[in-house]
């Protein structure tokens, strides 16, 4: 995909420090700018409570433990310059220690599988009942909904095709279409997936 490399990562903040959508919305506002300050793209994400599900990407070498670095370091930007109360940062400070795993993404096929994956594990976790229309995931941009700053949707259906229109309509296809289905988990995040659903 034009030079870059892309990874998806599962952050675990082993607390629940994003309980609420003030503090979602803090999370991803602090994303936008740290993102732009540390060089990577972001595009696709889903945040919960407890964790982040998220692809990211930059133009050359990416490696897995720059991804994870990338998380840690989004997460450290948040707990300095969000908008948390004393109480929120007491909460980070008495959980456990948050902790990432990442994995390469090979080519545009794992890309959307992964993206739609995540798009719709809302659902699976039990927060709404059709994931499509989880408001704290990248879904809502590309279903044009609502445009999170932070997603760089150009990027992914630039890769899909040149009509900007009928490769947003492919990824709104896709979700679709699992959503009539089961949302299995992508084999090529599936070892990670499951190795951290064994861990939870």
């Amino acid at each position: 995909m034009e030079g870059r490399e892309i990874i998806f990562s599962l952050l675990h903040l082993e607390c629940r420090l994003l309980w609420d959508e003030a503090l979602r919305k803090s999370y991803l506002d602090v994303l936008t700018e740290f993102s732009a300050e540390a060089g990577f793209e972001v595009y696709a994400f889903s945040v919960f409570s407890d964790r982040i599900y998220m692809i990211t990407g930059r133009f050359g070498v990416y490696t897995e433990e720059e991804a994870r670095e990338v998380q840690f370091g989004a997460l450290r930007h948040f707990l300095k310059y969000g908008d948390l109360r004393d109480e929120d940062r007491e909460v980070t400070a008495e959980g456990g220690t948050p902790w990432a795993d990442c994995v390469k993404l090979k080519d545009l096929d794992d890309v959307l599988d992964t993206m739609v994956y995540i798009h719709l594990v809302a659902q699976d976790l039990g927060y709404i009942r059709t994931g499509i229309d989880y408001w704290w995931s990248s879904a809502q941009t590309y279903r044009k909904r609502y445009r999170w700053k932070v997603v760089r949707m150009d990027v992914i259906l630039a890769a899909i095709s040149t009509d900007r229109e009928h490769a947003r309509r492919i990824v709104v296809r896709r979700h679709r279409v699992t959503v009539w289905h089961e949302n299995t988990v992508p084999v090529c995040i599936k070892n990670c997936v499951e190795r951290n659903i064994r861990v939870s």
